[in-house]
């Protein structure tokens, strides 16, 4: 568009130009048709034509020149357009990535929340195991009190009462041991959870521009080195020469894509 404009502004120069020159001929025209009163009609009809020959040049210069300024004018606004085609399948090759990138991060989340589901599931079938264990300790510790009981009111059997007790207190061991596995499988699933919450959450922090507070569509760095959407920092280095993070100088406005984050 700029170069369409000075194109427009060199043929309106050279219009003026032009008309300057008539002018200047259509002066020289009448000076020497007023010298030509004074001399034969001969000399004034030769001058006459010179004149008219002159006049008909210029104009024909005139108007080349203005048929090169509208050329010009015309070749400017075809690049131009060319250049806003080429804007235009730019915005929406960026457009069909953001898309991509968002189905993509569906397709995570969907995949994370799966495999959270089946933890849960997985934590819960392992509850309902050690509440087993619970429950069959407690039935353990009330078969080795009846033993005891019978081993006081019966001392003949008392070797065999004695042996089985042992064995009971074994297994109760053995079921105490499985609960306290049980256990620490189920505090390892939960630290694995959370960091895979923490994970999700630094991967969206990361994903937000710090400006609009949204996700990122066009992601580009700037010269400090963070992560902004393009609009966003645009409209803050239209108005600024800082950086929003710091609040120092940049040493420069230009931005570059982050593919990364793109990603």
């Amino acid at each position: 568009r700029d170069n369409a404009r000075e194109a427009t502004s060199a043929a309106e120069a050279d219009l003026s130009h032009c008309r300057d020159a008539f002018d200047a001929a259509r002066a020289e025209y009448d000076e020497a048709k007023l010298a030509a009163v004074q001399m034969e009609m001969e000399v004034r009809t030769m001058a006459a034509e010179d004149a008219q020959a002159q006049l008909r040049g210029t104009m024909e210069r005139a108007q080349v020149e203005h048929m090169r300024a509208a050329a010009a004018k015309e070749a400017a606004m075809q690049a131009e357009l060319v250049a806003l085609r080429a804007e235009r399948d730019a915005a929406q090759e960026a457009k069909s990535a953001v898309e991509a990138c968002h189905n993509a991060l569906a397709a995570a989340r969907a995949a994370r929340y799966e495999e959270e589901l089946a933890a849960r599931k997985e934590m819960e079938i392992r509850i309902m195991s050690a509440e087993d264990a619970h429950a069959q300790l407690a039935c353990a510790r009330e078969t080795a009190e009846f033993a005891e009981s019978a081993l006081a009111a019966t001392q003949a059997d008392l070797t065999a009462e004695r042996s089985r007790r042992a064995f009971f207190q074994d297994q109760a061991q053995a079921l105490e041991e499985a609960l306290r596995e049980t256990q620490v499988k189920c505090d390892n699933h939960e630290d694995a959870l959370r960091m895979s919450q923490d994970c999700l959450l630094s991967i969206m922090e990361e994903c937000q521009c710090p400006i609009s507070h949204s996700f990122m569509r066009e992601p580009v760095v700037a010269a400090d080195g963070h992560s902004y959407e393009r609009q966003a920092i645009t409209r803050w280095l239209a108005t600024h020469g800082t950086s929003p993070m710091t609040g120092a100088e940049l040493i420069s406005t230009v931005v570059v894509p982050n593919l990364i984050v793109a990603r």
